[in-house]
């Protein structure tokens, strides 16, 4: 993991952005391990030094922000364009961080 975002560092021009949303192990540690790929336990602290070592400046961290899901689609774009808009209910349903890291 370390390894790829490094790379990605180094493709991204100067201010560029690199945007993440991640399963954040802190919140939904039941279910975490569900999934075959789901090796490394990442909370948002984890990533955020992660990325700032590498060299990004963390613009953006929310460590709950969507729910976690394994469906590709929401099921109803106008309950998640509520959501969306409701960031109350992010600290009660959500389980998945978003961060905005630029170089």
């Amino acid at each position: 993991m370390v390894s790829i975002l490094a790379v990605c560092y180094q493709l991204l021009n100067q201010g560029g952005s690199l945007l993440i949303i991640q399963p954040n192990f802190k919140y939904c540690y039941k279910e975490y391990y569900d999934f075959i790929d789901h090796q490394l336990p990442i909370t948002h602290l984890s990533l955020q030094e992660i990325l700032t070592t590498i060299g990004f400046k963390i613009e953006v961290l929310i460590s709950r922000f969507l729910p976690y899901s394994t469906k590709g689609n929401p099921s109803s774009p106008l309950l998640l364009s509520i959501y969306l808009r409701l960031p109350i209910f992010w600290s009660i349903l959500g389980s998945q961080m978003f961060i905005k890291a630029v170089k």
